[in-house]
């Protein structure tokens, strides 16, 4: 016997990465809606495509995180369709370096 607890499952809601581990619902998100205004951050939802795997969501973020003013970056891996991308910055982004920070990283923001 342990005298160790064990370690509560995490609710997948919490987690992130891949699909299988937090299935993101992609219904309603539209290319450059603003989420939420969360005083000096403002949070941007975006669906790219052709992503399926952790090394193509990392060159996204570092695409994104390299565009002024952008100060986190979320991803919802979807193979198979565009993944929910939520862009955290310091004010409303323009949809153009957005657009080309994704294309440096080899994909494309998906059309609705």
């Amino acid at each position: 016997m342990s005298d160790i607890p064990p370690t509560p499952a995490t609710p997948a809601a919490e987690t992130s990465g891949c699909s299988c581990c937090a299935p993101a619902p992609t219904s309603g998100l539209q290319i450059g809606r603003p989420q939420q205004d969360t005083g000096s951050i403002v949070a941007t939802d975006y669906e790219v495509e052709g992503m399926t795997g952790a090394g193509c969501a990392s060159g996204v973020t570092t695409q994104l995180k390299k565009v002024t003013g952008v100060t986190d970056v979320r991803i919802s891996l979807t193979p198979g369709k565009a993944s929910p991308v939520t862009v955290d910055s310091r004010s409303q982004l323009s949809l153009d370096d957005v657009r080309e920070a994704v294309a440096k990283a080899g994909y494309s923001l998906h059309r609705s």
